[in-house]
């Protein structure tokens, strides 16, 4: 697809999305690229609030988003420059200053304290205002409630082309912290998705920050298609400026999570930094990283450059060095970190950076939940989104799929590889646009509709893809058959659910535009779950029978809304969004009297009856669980000349690792099933034996 082409489609849908959600083409194109910049890791947890005003000598304050970083302590804002033309016009370095001109003016009135004499201590960038000036001015006082800002984001999004004169974006620090700007045109915005790729790559130039580079060892050893690896020792300080230059993203996103959530900065490591640098080196694992290509100086003696640098293991390391360089003032001198790089060649290069996030960390207290992204979970669902057919909607005659997006961005990524417009349209029929499945957005949905738990909805796409993560893995341990087609079938009205609530608040007169819609709807899902009569459900199937949430619904949901926005909009002196993600603030609102209307009792159906068609569901995941083993173990016997079960026989014996009798099972039975003409076929007990042969061997090390 062409810039051009995506330019047209880009606009087309967003003055579509704009149409249906009754809303101005520019708060969608905000609302897209928010989800976009979260799903590249460039921003975590963004809440929309529109602030225009004038402050001192009329200097214009303005920014259309802002967020917090935890993992480097920023803070981001961001502005929206979209222009409704169907040419885009160009983005010019003045149009550039004086936009970021107008974010850090709001800054500037908030850190002398200037700002409220220019707002109403009602209104709720009076109690931001408060929260930024704390957060500003605060030193550190707690490595465990370390609230402080020590880098500024500024963010500019638009639809526009950035002007070829436009050198440089780099900014002034701002009262001693420093200043990112991140401009977002539709150039920059179509190159990325262009390249398959989830984000743009991160370039490391070591000439301009260790002189000749970094001095390394290459890992000789049996060709690999795969991979290369290096090993290295890179400065402290060297490592500090690459964080403090690059933050978060640096961070391959498991890795992240498991920093943002589950850990702060290391004491033991800050207190070596402090108190005996030298043997840093010696305590400290170091770090294993990832790339996409390495460039050597002339001699080959160096590392020059690398390309899309990711930290998959030692990012508490990464992250302790910079605090102590900030915090304690620490210079960093006599610190050098060992370094691990793998440059990888797969074609598959996203799945196997997870791969090796996974084995790397596996020494850490690091969960399945908190390497989600590899969990097997999703494959299910992907290959459920694959194989189930939904309805034909009214006056339609052919069905359609609800794409499950397990690779972020693979469905624009696929409709890119497309050669006409024609292909175009045939796929998009076949999996419209609006029946995309991202996995946080799966998140989203269940964790209002099913574990009733909006406020961990509230705290954004990463964190509640944690928390999601945990009940996931849970249900997969103790019963991952309850992950079949009903569950699918379910989730898809959660989702049709959701997206139809949303558009009710959306078009409500009461609700008014730029509120909190993103906490209303989840706050108004789970609410109308919670007060369903025990015993009795949401008739799931009539609504995926229908492809729509039937009309019943609509009273209860506009009441139970309009409470939501009342309740959330209440916050007793702290941002509305800060009081919806809060546990004690779902606690409260569950506890508001309602009473379900007739209509909506009268569509619910006895949970006996759902429960019957789970279990029926589950048989039969059982049952082609069963095939697909004995499949996979008829083609491995095929395998080796026929000799592979005899192999792992062999092996079994020789390690004391498997019994006579499992021996024989093997040799005599399991290994027919390599032969032609076999002459017996295995009992289920014999293949279950086999597998749970195969299973011991390779946790023992065995090549199996």
């Amino acid at each position: 697809m062409t810039l051009e082409q995506f330019i047209t489609d880009f606009m087309e849908e967003v003055r579509n999305d704009a149409h249906i959600q009754n809303d101005l083409p520019k708060s969608v194109f905000l609302e897209k690229m928010s989800d976009q910049l979260q799903n590249m890791e460039y921003i975590f947890n963004p809440t929309i609030f529109e602030f225009f005003k004038p402050g001192t000598n009329n200097r214009i304050m303005k920014f259309d988003m802002f967020a917090f970083d935890e993992t480097d302590k920023s803070l981001v804002l961001l502005i929206n420059d979209f222009q409704d033309v169907d040419s885009p016009e160009t983005l010019t370095n003045s149009d550039i200053i004086q936009m970021s001109s107008r974010m850090l003016n709001f800054l500037e009135e908030v850190y002398k304290g200037s700002i409220y004499k220019f707002i109403d201590p009602s209104q709720p960038e009076y109690l931001l205002a408060r929260d930024l000036q704390d957060k500003l001015t605060k030193d550190f006082i707690d490595s465990n409630k370390d609230e402080r800002i020590e880098k500024i984001k500024l963010f500019i999004i638009t639809n526009k082309k950035l002007s070829k004169m436009v050198k440089t974006t780099k900014l002034d620090d701002f009262v001693g912290k420093r200043v990112e700007l991140n401009v977002w045109d539709i150039e920059r915005i179509y190159a990325v998705i262009n390249s398959g790729r989830d984000k743009e790559p991160i370039e490391i130039d070591f000439e301009n920050l260790n002189g000749d580079g970094l001095a390394y060892l290459k890992a000789e050893f049996n060709k690999s298609e795969d991979y290369e690896a290096y090993l290295s020792i890179i400065p402290g300080k060297v490592l500090s400026d690459i964080y403090w230059e690059h933050g978060s993203k640096l961070l391959e996103g498991n890795v992240r999570a498991f920093l943002s959530y589950k850990g702060k900065v290391n004491k033991g490591i800050r207190k070596t930094i402090k108190e005996e640098p030298s043997k840093f080196f010696t305590y400290n694992n170091g770090i294993a990283c990832t790339a996409k290509e390495i460039e050597f100086s002339s001699d080959k003696r160096f590392i020059k450059k690398i390309i899309d640098l990711q930290i998959i293991n030692g990012g508490q390391t990464t992250a302790s060095l910079t605090s102590s360089w900030k915090v304690d003032k620490a210079t960093l001198e006599d610190i050098y970190v060992p370094m691990k790089i793998t440059v990888i060649k797969s074609n598959n290069y996203d799945d196997m950076i997870q791969n090796i996030s996974r084995f790397a960390n596996s020494q850490n207290k690091v969960t399945e939940a908190d390497l989600f992204s590899n969990h097997p979970f999703h494959r299910t669902i992907e290959k459920l989104s694959r194989e189930v057919l939904a309805p034909p909607m009214p006056g339609e005659f052919h069905g359609t799929y609800w794409y499950y997006e397990r690779s972020r961005g693979k469905y624009q990524q696929l409709k890119f590889k497309l050669d006409s417009t024609s292909k175009v349209k045939q796929f998009e029929k076949k999996y419209p646009k609006n029946q995309v499945l991202s996995k946080e957005d799966l998140a989203k949905y269940l964790m209002a509709g099913i574990y009733l738990r909006p406020d961990w909805v509230s705290k954004g796409k990463a964190h509640n893809m944690t928390e999601f993560a945990k009940r996931i893995d849970t249900q997969w341990v103790k019963d991952r058959t309850i992950f079949n087609e009903k569950y699918f079938k379910d989730a898809v009205a959660f989702a049709l659910l959701y997206k139809y609530v949303d558009y009710l608040v959306a078009h409500s007169e009461w609700y008014q535009k730029g509120g909190v819609k993103l906490n209303i709807v989840p706050y108004t899902i789970s609410k109308l779950m919670y007060l369903i009569p025990k015993g009795y459900t949401i008739d799931f199937n009539r609504i995926w029978r229908e492809q729509r949430i039937y009309d019943s619904f609509k009273f209860d949901v506009d009441k139970i809304a309009q409470s939501a926005d009342r309740f959330i909009n209440n916050s007793q002196g702290v941002i509305p969004t800060e009081k919806a993600k809060k546990e004690q603030s779902w606690e409260e609102f569950k506890k508001i009297p309602y009473e379900l209307s007739k209509p909506f009792l009268n569509d619910l159906i006895s949970i006996d009856l759902q429960q019957s068609e789970i279990d029926i569901a589950k048989k039969s995941v059982k049952l082609d669980e069963k095939i697909s083993l004995e499949v996979e173990i008829y083609n491995l016997a095929r395998t080796e000349n026929g000799k592979y079960w005899e192999r792992l026989a062999q092996e079994g014996l020789i390690r004391g690792i498997i019994t006579s009798n499992e021996a024989d099972i093997l040799r005599n039975t399991i290994s027919e099933l390599g032969k032609d003409s076999p002459k017996r076929i295995p009992s289920e007990s014999q293949y279950k034996i086999a597998w749970n042969v195969r299973k011991k061997l390779e946790d023992s090390g065995v090549l199996v």
